[in-house]
């Protein structure tokens, strides 16, 4: 479906409707926004629209496996210099993941691929700017004032990318010269390699030491550990 509307009319309105109901709950549980009336709206910021994208997850067999609905302001209203600064957000080549297989293959380490549930969620933000309520579950007149990026706006990237470096440099993790996505960590002669790709990581290295950053990682954020690398970034391992 493309909108809310074809959602609630599909054969499938009942699971595109729990995904959505999961999509609200982890907003209200990140604190994404607070609601206030739209008369306290300051004169001249506008309240930034917002719809919901939906998706059917499926696995690398090709098997559809989860039900997806995502929460997206319309971001392209966003005014630059008002509504948002930077919005500049690296992600990690496609050369350092075949390089972090390679040194994978040659050492004997370990893989782990880890996911970040609603990533965008934990970034901070620091602009002031509101958006409308989602589609289907206002209530009345009121705009959601944002604390947290959410997906769409333009910011909401780099946001999420300056979050997770502070959370992995606070963890020993250091970025790489040659890309800033991949982190390195040493500790007691064990070594972990990560890549991140926006809220996929794939993580290479001795076995304690990927357990202890998938741990540590997990106390930090909502995480899905998916195992042994098999699927990454739309490449079959």
């Amino acid at each position: 479906p493309f909108t809310y509307e074809q959602a609630v009319k599909s054969p499938y309105a009942r699971q595109w409707l729990a995904a959505m109901g999961v999509e609200l709950q982890s907003m209200d549980t990140h604190g994404v926004w607070e609601k206030v009336p739209l008369s306290s709206v300051p004169a001249g910021k506008q309240v930034v629209g917002c719809r919901w994208v939906f998706d059917l997850k499926h696995d690398d067999q090709g098997n559809p496996v989860r039900y997806k609905a995502r929460l997206v302001a319309k971001g392209f209203t966003q005014r630059p210099g008002m509504d948002f600064m930077e919005t500049a957000a690296p992600t990690c080549r496609p050369e350092s993941v075949r390089a972090l297989l390679a040194l994978a293959c040659l050492r004997n380490w370990d893989t782990r691929h880890i996911d970040v549930k609603t990533a965008f969620l934990n970034g901070e933000l620091e602009e002031e700017i509101y958006m409308q309520q989602p589609p289907g579950f206002a209530e009345n007149d009121d705009v959601c004032r944002l604390r947290r990026a959410i997906y769409g706006l333009k910011q909401a990237g780099r946001c999420w990318y300056l979050k997770l470096r502070a959370v992995l440099e606070s963890l020993g993790f250091h970025a790489t010269a040659a890309d800033r996505c991949v982190f390195v960590r040493v500790k007691d002669g064990m070594t972990c390699i990560l890549a991140v790709h926006v809220d996929d990581m794939m993580l290479v290295g001795d076995s304690a030491a990927i357990d202890s950053a998938v741990k540590s990682l997990a106390d930090k954020f909502t995480i899905t550990d998916l195992g042994e690398v098999r699927w990454f970034l739309g490449m079959r391992i």
